[in-house]
């Protein structure tokens, strides 16, 4: 079976101890990303841990703590001997949370504008 392995050329590997954010969630992200905009779909072979680990040229022990970030997530499932797969609801899931994280930061960001409108205006 094969993989339908991501690339996204707009997020580098970060590198060396300059690098803000850990690999494992850089590559975690990555995947998120690929859920997001559906080139991963439901049902979808994302790759097995030694796929990944040899295409990013990182260790097994890095892409298993990323998937398991994504497992905890219910983006993905991990199936023995075959790899990861993305759930199901995985897409509808990825886009919901950030519709609502959207909604709730638009709307504190328009209480804090007509707050600072109303101390203007008294």
């Amino acid at each position: 079976m094969e993989s339908k392995l991501p690339t996204l050329t707009r997020m580098p590997r970060p590198i060396g101890k300059a690098a803000s954010v850990p690999i494992y969630v850089w590559l975690a992200e990555r995947l998120r990303e690929q859920i997001r905009l559906r080139h991963l779909e439901a049902g979808d072979h994302v790759a097995s841990e030694h796929e990944l680990s040899r295409q990013e040229n990182i260790s097994r022990m890095t892409v298993r703590k990323a998937s398991d970030l994504l497992i905890n997530e219910g983006l993905v499932e991990r199936r023995p001997g075959k790899g990861l797969y993305v759930v199901g609801s995985a897409v509808a899931t990825v886009g919901t949370v950030q519709i609502v994280a959207g909604n709730l930061l638009w709307e504190t960001a328009m209480q804090m504008a007509r707050g600072v409108q109303r101390s203007a205006a008294g």
